[in-house]
């Protein structure tokens, strides 16, 4: 299409230049001046219109591609580029809400620790204080036995020195010496 628009210029540009040499001549003009003004202008307009289908129009799409391809790269970089930083900024505080929480309860395992090692340690004291006071009425108990026993002991031995003096036995119930011994270390 282009070659037939531009042999039409050609031969249009060749007529015209026979009708200005003919017109240079004396000789009867094929166009006037304002005729020629007006195939000048339809030839612009026609060498336009290919021009811009031809060069202009590729060259813009090889432009707006190359554009595309490049700034329009980068800004897709740089949006891309937001989008991370919005994450970023969005992980972040979920990570500092992650890590507040996590320490509430670290604070919370912390406090309920001490109070259970306090629990214990009170819950170990009683324990000792129950196992020394039973300890100590057991040994009450066992002191006592060990007194009755030596009371026991005393009376049996003073039974023994009362018969080796009188020299005769004493047949006596244990509240009998019981009684005895009571008035002797009254008096």
């Amino acid at each position: 299409m282009s070659s037939g628009l531009f042999c039409l210029g050609m031969s249009l540009a060749h007529r015209m230049t026979e009708a200005a040499s003919g017109e240079a001549s004396g000789g009867g003009s094929f166009l006037s001046v304002n005729g020629l003004v007006l195939v000048v202008a339809v030839l612009v307009a026609l060498l336009w219109g290919v021009l811009q289908r031809v060069y202009f129009q590729p060259l813009r799409r090889v432009l707006e591609e190359r554009y595309r391809l490049t700034l329009g790269r980068l800004q897709e970089a740089q949006e891309i580029l937001k989008h991370v930083e919005r994450e970023q900024a969005r992980y972040e505080a979920a990570i500092r809400e992650v890590r507040q929480y996590a320490n509430q309860r670290m604070a919370e395992a912390r406090a309920a620790a001490e109070a259970q090692r306090v629990a214990l340690i009170e819950q170990a004291r009683q324990e000792t204080r129950a196992r020394i006071e039973e300890a100590r009425a057991h040994l009450q108990r066992q002191a006592e036995q060990v007194k009755q026993a030596l009371q026991l002991e005393i009376d049996r031995l003073a039974l023994e020195v009362v018969q080796r003096i009188l020299q005769r036995p004493l047949v006596l119930s244990p509240d009998q010496v019981e009684q005895i011994r009571d008035e002797v270390l009254r008096t």
